[in-house]
């Protein structure tokens, strides 16, 4: 496991230290109560440049509140949750919430676990340091937060007290925390001192305020009158064994907690030593990466920009990576078939040198004049019957759109005579015999109310109207019952039409080329 560092606080001193595979190491400790304490953290700081530091507190101005809140949309809980803070906590410096749970009855209220923490003077000249020597603090955690992680390894219980150790750098521990949990909640947690100067002395100021916590708990209602207070004691196997050797009061029951059994537990390697919960807790967030309870931006700014920063340096890097690997793809794609047209291109010259010879081979064959006369007559027949009635029928539809007022009344196909132009098809290929243009005439009328020059104009733009559409190559008049010569006056058209009853006809040689 990469070496990790932790930066643990109480409101008499600071320990840093590093957590790995072995558990918690001791790296260095300083008191902050004396004065001009922060030029001596300043200049050991100064010196150390570390990728991430998490910091843990272990502070007295802790207060927690059980809140309730109507249940609505996360926009409106988050403006509702941050009126509470205000109110609840108006001179906390750092504010922590969770969600508990949502009441089954009445208004069905969500109800939320809220912790302000006070920050001292002296705690705040460390976070200062920390700042102005740009150290990236990954995140604050809360020691009293993070007890309620054993509540998932202690057998089930409705309410007890843990009292553990604040560790600090006197010899004898003079700090110690008391957790009241109800439900499997938090209730209360407070830090109390206890003076004297052996451990007989301390342990006996510390029975008594547990027993004070007690008369608090049945004062405020938190537990019943005739319910004994049960005690887990987190504590090092000789703090456990003074404690427990001072006058237990009837209505306290005591639990020992084995740290080392607490660590194994929680899914930790057994380390060399632990001697107080607060070591045990430590580990325990770093290894399993527990999320800070806590990231002021002042205080973390900079560690976010670096990570930012390495995420940005990441992508980078991958982008690069994924574009060489399409280029290397890319390059054995193009070698791949640059081959590929070698052989498709080698293929190519073997098929023409197979040409070639067939060529040579057949212009050796003598062919015999019927046989030849016989091949020329099938082309000539399989020619003239390719009519493709379809195709045609198909053109003169999309041509006849827009004009109803011509009416068809016939349509045939010319064929060529059987002599002529035998001379050029005895020397066209049977492709060509087969594709040839073809020609059939299409007959139609115009009523004759129409005069000769509104008749010629509607031909016309028949005529033109035929001549867009696909394949057809040429259309012209064959023959008209109009004069349409260009020598007839409009005078003498007109004056030939009157008084005849007959439609004009006109007939059109329409040239495709069929596909």
């Amino acid at each position: 496991m990469k070496k990790k560092y932790a930066l643990y606080v109480t409101d008499a001193s600071l320990i840093l230290c590093t957590v790995n595979g072995k558990g918690v190491q001791l790296v260095y400790n300083q008191g902050i109560t004396a004065t001009g304490f922060g030029q001596t953290f300043d200049a050991y700081f100064s010196k150390l440049k570390i990728s991430a530091l998490a910091v843990f507190l272990d502070l007295i101005g802790e207060e927690f509140k059980h809140e309730s809140i109507p249940h609505v949309s996360s926009k409106d809980r988050e403006l509702l949750m941050s009126r509470k803070e205000q109110t609840l906590f108006p001179t906390a410096d750092l504010v922590w919430k969770t969600h508990l749970k949502r009441e089954k009855e009445g208004r069905k209220d969500d109800v939320f676990l809220l912790m302000g923490v006070q920050i001292p003077k002296n705690v705040k000249t460390i976070f200062e340091v920390l700042v102005n020597n740009q150290q990236a603090v990954s995140g604050v955690y809360s020691i009293s937060v993070l007890e309620s992680a054993i509540q998932n390894v202690l057998p089930n219980k409705s309410q007890y007290v843990t009292v553990s150790r604040v560790a600090d750098t006197k010899n004898i521990g003079r700090s110690y925390r008391q957790t009241f949990h109800k439900d499997q909640e938090i209730d209360i947690s407070r830090t109390t001192r206890a003076k004297g100067n052996s451990y007989d002395e301390v342990f006996s100021v510390l029975m008594a305020e547990i027993e004070r916590m007690h008369h608090f708990l049945k004062g405020a209602k938190k537990i019943d009158n005739n319910h004994k207070l049960e005690v887990v004691v987190a504590l090092g196997e000789k703090e456990s064994s003074k404690l427990l050797s001072q006058q237990i009061n009837n209505d306290i029951i005591f639990k020992y907690l084995n740290l080392y059994e607490l660590t194994k537990k929680l899914g930790l390697n057994r380390p060399k030593s632990v001697s107080s919960l607060p070591q045990v807790l430590l580990n325990y967030a770093l290894v399993k990466k527990v999320k800070p309870h806590f990231q002021p931006e002042e205080l973390c700014g900079f560690y976010k920009k670096g990570l930012l920063k390495s995420w940005i340096q990441k992508a980078t890097v991958g982008v690069l990576a994924i574009s060489f690997l399409l280029s290397i793809a890319i390059g054995w794609e193009t070698n791949h078939t640059k081959q590929r047209i070698e052989e498709i291109n080698q293929l190519i010259s073997g098929l023409e040198e197979q040409q070639q010879d067939m060529g040579s081979a057949l212009h050796e064959v003598d062919v015999k004049p019927k046989l030849m006369k016989d091949v020329v007559t099938i082309h000539q027949v399989i020619a003239e019957n390719q009519y493709a009635p379809q195709q045609v029928l198909d053109v003169l539809s999309k041509a006849y759109e827009g004009f109803n007022d011509i009416a068809i009344m016939g349509i045939s196909w010319l064929s060529e005579g059987m002599e002529e132009g035998l001379d050029e098809q005895n020397h066209a290929d049977f492709t060509s015999q087969v594709k040839k243009e073809k020609q059939f005439s299409l007959q139609i009328t115009l009523p004759n109310s129409m005069t000769e020059r509104e008749a010629i104009n509607r031909v016309n733009d028949f005529t033109a109207s035929l001549l867009e559409q696909k394949g057809v190559l040429s259309v012209s008049e064959h023959t008209s019952s109009l004069d349409i010569k260009s020598s007839s006056t409009l005078e003498r058209s007109v004056s030939t039409r009157a008084g005849e009853d007959k439609p004009i006809d006109f007939t059109l040689l329409i040239t495709m080329k069929l596909s």
